[in-house]
């Protein structure tokens, strides 16, 4: 984007605006999505810029964000939604990104943290055979994907932070909305940050940073700005939580969530058991385990699509420089065509066992790969083998097993407490979580009737 023109700035938000999907994913609930999608068009309506046409999007993200790409894509994520008190917040938020987008912020950050990104990504890309030889789950795989959203999200300047403050109160008042709503929401994105203690800042808190200062600068510069008459999409809090309740709160079950040892998939309706006691974990775009000692490991992702096990395990060993067809079986595992194939590489530091297979459901192949030290390999052979071979397809019992956590709106009774209330509903939220999510006191005490936040477990039904 060296010119800096218009049409640079479509292109390259579209380009970015993929990868997110492809990355982050956006959630798909129809009415949360046509609410945001509503409030940010009377926003941008406001908006001094009329060369780009904003689009609204809510992210998949379980963290609070919130983020703008060149071009005029703004992104909230269901984790920022949650947090949510009053519109007022949201079009703070909202007008927030916009900001950034009307100073060209996005554009500048997008120049400036992709000059490097082709080389971090040429150093992040290996083949299969490179990313297993390692005793840490997932150490090889770092991807351009990952590496490209992390140049997308990367932080703005203090200053620019400021700016696209004030541009978005502006772009609030002017819309009708309470320009005190982006410091009451500043506020609770801050408690939520002294609650998670040490934990370092993520979401919208990593990139842009929540001060004292910050929230009294807004404070102070809303009182000098003039509301225009209001027209709230959601007439009041009781409204907005009405339009809250049932949002996804947890890990979208759809995009592959663990139920004990196995991994559920939804999305692609499969399942793969991984051995008991080993630690689980996520990486971009496969899952995996790792043994105790962090001495072996098993990884699951998706390796091809419209194909078949044979051309992709060729594909594989075309990348890699590794034969992997070479005294490779077809074995079907659990009644799927699948190629299985065993054999030994000298790794960095030693010699390393692999367990390989690409198994056929659907549409997709998908690839599994143990690995174990050649040393050990009586340990973890059998282990992994029985691993690899629960791979299946989904079956009723399985989905029946799903569950989610939701966000749902109860009525306090007359004289709860925060602890007393949770314990009464079965809130995964403890008591200072609910204090944050609903800006009430840590201490407060209940009338009766007023509308609460939770979050609660539920079976998820698979559409």
């Amino acid at each position: 984007m060296a010119s800096g023109s218009v049409e640079d700035e479509r292109e390259v938000g579209a380009e970015q605006a993929a990868l997110i999907e492809r990355t982050i994913g956006l959630d798909r609930d129809p009415n949360m999505t046509a609410y945001v999608e509503e409030v940010g068009r009377r926003l941008a309506a406001q908006a001094d810029r009329k060369d780009i046409a904003y689009r609204f999007y809510v992210a998949d993200m379980t963290a609070p964000n919130a983020f703008a790409l060149p071009g005029g894509y703004v992104y909230v994520s269901r984790g920022l939604l949650a947090l949510l008190n009053s519109e007022d917040e949201l079009a703070g938020v909202l007008g927030h990104e916009i900001g950034h987008v009307e100073a060209r912020h996005a554009v500048k950050r997008s120049q400036a943290a992709l000059a490097t990104a082709p080389v971090q990504i040429a150093a992040g890309i290996t083949g299969i055979a490179a990313s297993v030889i390692s005793p840490k789950l997932g150490a090889g795989i770092a991807g351009a994907g990952e590496t490209l959203t992390q140049a997308v999200l990367a932080p703005y300047s203090r200053e620019q932070e400021r700016e696209a403050d004030r541009l978005g109160q502006q772009i609030s008042a002017r819309a009708g909305w309470d320009p005190r709503g982006l410091t009451g929401l500043l506020d609770t994105l801050a408690r939520q940050e002294r609650l998670d203690g040490d934990a370092p800042p993520t979401g919208f808190l990593a990139t842009h940073p929540s001060t004292p200062e910050r929230i009294a600068a807004t404070a102070a510069y809303a009182r000098t700005l003039v509301q225009a008459p209001p027209d709230p999409v959601a007439k009041n809090r009781i409204e907005l939580l009405a339009r809250l309740d049932g949002l996804l709160v947890g890990d979208d079950p759809m995009k592959g969530t663990f139920v004990e040892q196995s991994f559920l998939l939804p999305n692609a309706g499969l399942r793969m058991r991984f051995p008991q006691g080993w630690e689980l974990g996520r990486i971009e775009g496969a899952v995996g385990a790792q043994s105790p000692d962090e001495a072996a490991l098993l990884m699951l992702e998706p390796a091809g699509v419209d194909t078949d096990p044979v051309s992709v395990a060729r594909a594989g060993s075309k990348r890699t420089g590794v034969d992997f067809l070479d005294g490779a079986r077809n074995t079907p595992i659990n009644g799927l065509t699948a190629v299985r194939v065993e054999l030994t590489v000298v790794g960095r530091k030693e010699r390393y066992w692999l367990s390989l297979a690409w198994v056929q459901l659907g549409r997709v192949v998908w690839s599994i790969v143990g690995l174990a030290p050649g040393a050990r390999v009586r340990d973890y052979a059998a282990i992994i083998n029985e691993s690899i071979a629960s791979f299946a397809a989904m079956s009723e019992s399985d989905k029946a097993d799903l569950t989610a956590a939701r966000l749902r709106v109860t009525q306090a009774h007359a004289d709860e407490t925060l602890e007393s209330l949770g314990q009464r509903t079965g809130s995964l939220w403890d008591a200072n979580q609910i204090a944050v999510a609903n800006g009430f006191a840590a201490d407060v005490r209940f009338a009766g009737g007023e509308q609460v936040k939770i979050s609660l477990r539920e079976a998820f039904v698979v559409p």
